[in-house]
């Protein structure tokens, strides 16, 4: 489509309309739109207008969510290895809970952070979370992780995210997704936002061992920081599983870290993790790095 263009001089010019988008569907019920385009938007009314006086590149992704159409057939799930395939500390997993039951975990550790999350699957191949965190004695000695702890952590201050976690495959031994959260620091100087993403991997190695494989990376206008998530998430036995995980660097900004938790399932109806970690906090960019001491906590896991 060809269009009529005025510069900042008042001189008119034509130029050529495109778009390009990629439509996903995870299923019957979800599915995500992505779009690159030159014109002034994707609606019907937009699209053949270009940016005033530019001829800049925009882009779109949009999210679609149908409820009344049928879901996708996945298999039954024994409550009793629920514990075991869900996420670890650290590290996620690629698994999301039968439908219509949703799950808070809350917890906190022996430096006074605490942690509130609410998880709810709108499908059996998306879930989406609301997260509410509080860092704590927190100490960097670099300019970067000051920048960081500044505009994006907070010391004592509400850190909020949303996210959304899609899987793609879905086998009995190998299951995969990605997750993609937007947070932002809730103190009255900073109010910065960041996104977070997340490539899960999850192997049902044996009926008591699964492995969870997540790059991840932290992205912002001041920095952007990578890392691998490895855990393993070793039952005992129907009621006890051993959680041991760790955080490679992929670059000088983030830090190595560990985790160990002991889960106990208690009536096949919630969990607790007790664990130790030297990890900054339990979930995305706290995972990314390092405490200046480990901490020791508790988190709950309902499922409702």
């Amino acid at each position: 489509m060809l269009k009529l263009e005025r510069d900042s001089n008042l001189k008119f010019s034509k130029k050529n309309i495109y778009s390009f988008g990629i439509d996903y569907f995870l299923n019957p019920k979800i599915s995500i739109e992505s779009r690159i385009t030159n014109s002034f938007g994707v609606t019907p009314a937009t699209s053949n207008l270009t940016m005033p006086s530019k001829d800049n590149m925009l882009y779109f992704l949009g999210f679609n969510y149908n409820p009344w159409r049928p879901d996708s057939v996945r298999k039954d799930f024994n409550k009793s290895k629920r514990y075991l395939n869900s996420e670890g500390l650290t590290v996620n997993s690629a698994f999301i809970q039968t439908n219509n039951l949703g799950k808070i975990q809350t917890g906190i550790d022996s430096k006074g952070n605490n942690y509130l999350s609410y998880k709810y699957p709108l499908s059996n191949k998306f879930q989406y979370d609301l997260t509410l965190m509080q860092f704590k004695d927190i100490k960097f000695n670099t300019d970067t992780k000051k920048l960081l702890e500044e505009k994006f952590i907070g010391q004592n201050n509400i850190h909020t995210r949303l996210g959304g976690k899609m899987i793609l495959i879905d086998s009995k031994i190998y299951k995969n997704g990605i997750k993609i959260s937007g947070g932002r620091n809730q103190d009255i100087n900073s109010k910065q936002g960041f996104l977070f993403g997340e490539f899960i991997n999850t192997f049902e190695l044996s009926n008591s061992i699964i492995l969870n494989a997540s790059p991840k990376i932290f992205w912002s206008s001041f920095s952007t920081i990578k890392s691998l998530g490895l855990g393993v998430n070793y039952k005992i036995n129907d009621n006890v599983a051993i959680i041991p995980e760790i955080n490679v660097p992929f670059d000088n900004e983030s830090e190595f870290n560990y985790s160990f938790s002991l889960r106990k399932n208690i009536n096949k109806e919630f969990d607790i993790d007790l664990y130790i970690s030297n990890a900054l906090g339990v979930n995305e960019i706290g995972s990314l790095l390092r405490s200046e001491s480990p901490r020791v906590g508790i988190l709950l896991n309902y499922p409702f």
